[in-house]
């Protein structure tokens, strides 16, 4: 039986309006990359929703990107009441573009995550695998059961700058979803410059949710595909592949600023850690 809580948080999945976007700009007095909505350290990127890492911009261009991670175990953030009345989240996702100013649209799938608290201090957790061609909305894949420790495959790739294919696989259940997607618009076409492995702060409505205690998204089997520059349509031969450890950090900030993860990267092998 499904508990109230729960049914909560899926009400509240249902209404709001969830969306994984580009990476949310912060006021910083640090230089700003002249590309990138984003701030620029010494040696990461801060962000006010994602973490990870990407790749890019190359003298190739993305085609295809895929990962495998362990669905995490969220919890509560560390000094939080037990019986704080909420809902925190998070989700964790592979994508192409979605970085600079001049990349419209960001091709991608992943899992979210949602954790709900009462007053009692029942928690429940909601997951949820979805597939986005940004900026039109997150479409949900239905009967699609995800617990924590599960090996989650996700994949997207692009047949042109226009259409392309995302699945995510339960490996750990054997079930796996599938769906074709198109640009939106045309200022949302694939250019290939970046791709993406991603624990995200996802918006509901207008704003990104309380982050959860994710404790940590241990990713494996990551690559991106590429072809020669300028290239997303297949018209020339495949060039190769890239790891998350060939592109930059991304570090998420809270509204103080202060980085509330971290992540290591050896080659196809990714783990991002909650240290909020």
């Amino acid at each position: 039986m499904t508990s109230i809580t729960m049914q909560l948080a899926y009400s509240l999945l249902a209404i709001a309006a969830i969306t994984h976007g580009s990476p949310t700009p912060r006021d910083s007095q640090a230089i700003t990359s002249k590309n990138l909505a984003i701030r620029k350290s010494p040696d990461r990127l801060e962000s006010a929703n994602w973490a990870g890492m990407v790749v890019g911009p190359t003298d190739t261009s993305f085609f295809s990107v895929k990962g495998s991670f362990l669905a995490p175990t969220p919890k509560l953030p560390a000094g939080t009441p037990k019986t704080a009345e909420g809902i925190w989240g998070g989700a964790a996702w592979v994508g192409i573009d979605g970085v600079a100013k001049d990349e419209g649209g960001l091709f991608q799938a992943g899992i979210n995550w949602q954790v709900s608290n009462t007053a009692a201090g029942t928690l429940n957790t909601v997951w949820q695998a979805w597939y986005e061609w940004y900026p039109a909305p997150m479409v949900s894949f239905v009967a699609f059961e995800i617990s924590s420790g599960d090996i989650i495959t996700v994949q997207c790739t692009a047949d042109n700058s226009t259409y392309g294919i995302c699945s995510v696989e339960n490996e750990s259940t054997g079930k796996k979803v599938s769906s074709g997607l198109k640009s939106p618009s045309s200022d949302a076409h694939l250019l290939g410059h970046h791709v993406d492995w991603i624990v995200e702060d996802f918006e509901a409505g207008f704003s990104e949710i309380a982050f959860a205690d994710f404790g940590t998204v241990e990713w494996f089997d990551c690559e991106a595909g590429v072809r020669a520059a300028g290239d997303v349509n297949g018209n020339l031969p495949d060039t190769g592949h890239v790891y998350p450890s060939d592109g930059e950090e991304w570090v998420l900030l809270n509204i103080a600023g202060k980085p509330l993860t971290n992540t290591t990267a050896t080659l196809a092998r990714m783990t991002v850690n909650y240290i909020g």
